[in-house]
């Protein structure tokens, strides 16, 4: 295959420590006047890149949820500990400072 005909993206292999070489796939796509295979294809790496980011992104709003879930029970926590120093019987007492949170 001609240099011509390979995709022009350049790749570095996992067995090598330094340097790159070209693609050794053929360039079957055409983007700004260059030849891209499937996997280097710009749109397509973009696309791959917005999809990666929006599952990320999905999974840290998910953790921040809970770590906030974990903050609040440990205020509560804290909150009882102060009341059982003056009337654990109380209930209304606990209620209005588990409603805070």
């Amino acid at each position: 295959m001609n240099l011509e005909d390979r995709c022009t993206e350049s790749v570095y292999d996992t067995g090598r420590s330094v340097g790159s070489h070209r693609c050794c796939r053929k360039g079957i796509l055409e983007y700004e006047g260059k030849k891209y295979c499937k996997l280097h294809y710009p749109p397509n790496v973009k696309l791959k890149d917005e999809e990666r980011n929006k599952k990320w992104e999905e999974k840290w709003k998910q953790e921040q949820e809970e770590w906030k879930k974990e903050d609040n029970q440990r205020k509560l926590i804290l909150m009882i500990k102060k009341l059982k120093k003056y009337d654990l019987s109380d209930f209304e007492k606990i209620k209005k400072l588990s409603d805070k949170c």
